[in-house]
């Protein structure tokens, strides 16, 4: 096995030219057209661990509001912003409601279907009028003199989150919610998340085979990755339990509650589980696009 150093933008044509055998393609629709057209290759693909997702800061601005999140959650069409997302990669995605199980895990639960909160933009509106937030004349709700208005944090340069943001400002602009975009740089994407200095922002989790941790990475106020700074007792008493529980029908059972919890809080809003697709020489046998499942390196190949 060897192993090359090819720069990022240089890695479709090295595959082309036959100077590698294999690369994940991510998320770059290019790139897949370009291994297409290789005859002597696949295009392998999988529902990968990695997924999608909106981070509300509950502690910023009119995000403290549980009604307000509630009307943004219902408020965005996630299909749609999969769909645009995931262009021109002949990858269907399902919209993601759950965030410790994916679409195609055993344990998997809608978890919109079952709290009763997905998509639904005229009872956001009905949730928002009955709050007292009035729709202006210019399109957008002001209660007490105040404009309904949540920032946008999306990164330079990165083609789905400059996507999501003008998705995110179309879709809540329907609902009489005006959202800024704010941009920021690559290099300050850890800090903004770590300092909590956004209000809204999108990027990917990378996950991995075991989903249980889950629970305590992102919504335990303890972990430096619960960046939209929840903090729930009966979340955190059940965030212990699942930890220490052996019988997995009570776990499992653990997590729903939480879950559940969660979904009614609005902290993060899922998306959708991305692709894992990769380009592969037809002759590398049990290669690429592991999805959910781990390599088997003494199967790995090439056929005669």
């Amino acid at each position: 096995m060897i192993f090359r150093v090819v720069p990022d933008e240089a890695v479709p044509a090295a595959y082309v030219n036959n100077e590698i055998d294999s690369f994940d393609i991510g998320i770059n629709a290019d790139a897949l057209a370009r291994a297409t057209a290789v005859t002597t290759g696949d295009i392998r693909k999988a529902a990968g661990p990695n997924w999608r997702h909106i981070t509300l800061n509950q502690g910023a601005g009119l995000l403290t509001d549980k009604t307000i999140r509630q009307a943004v959650l219902m408020s965005l069409d996630r299909s749609a912003i999969a769909a645009s997302d995931l262009a021109g990669l002949n990858y269907d995605a399902s919209v993601l409601n759950n965030h410790v199980f994916l679409n195609n895990q055993a344990q998997y639960k809608d978890l919109a279907k079952e709290t009763g909160l997905g998509l639904d933009k005229e009872k956001a509106k009905t949730m928002l009028d009955a709050a007292g937030w009035k729709v202006g004349t210019d399109g957008f709700r002001v209660k007490d003199g105040k404009t309904l208005e949540i920032t946008f944090s999306t990164i330079t340069g990165v083609k789905v989150s400059e996507n999501e943001g003008q998705a995110f400002q179309s879709q809540l602009k329907d609902a009489g919610i005006k959202v800024t975009i704010t941009p920021i740089a690559s290099k300050d994407f850890g800090t903004t998340l770590s300092q909590r200095t956004f209000q809204a922002i999108a990027f990917t989790w990378v996950g991995t085979q075991f989903p249980y941790p889950a629970l305590n990475q992102f919504f335990n106020p303890k972990s430096d990755s619960d960046y939209s700074g929840y903090n729930n007792a009966d979340v955190n008493a059940l965030i212990a339990k699942v930890s220490t529980e052996m019988d997995q029908s009570k776990r499992d059972d653990y997590v729903l509650q939480a879950e559940k919890q969660i979904w009614t809080d609005v902290q993060i809003i899922p998306l959708y589980q991305r692709p894992d697709q990769w380009a592969v020489k037809s002759t590398l046998a049990n290669y690429g696009a592991f999805g959910l499942g781990s390599p088997h390196w003494e199967n790995i190949g090439f056929t005669k």
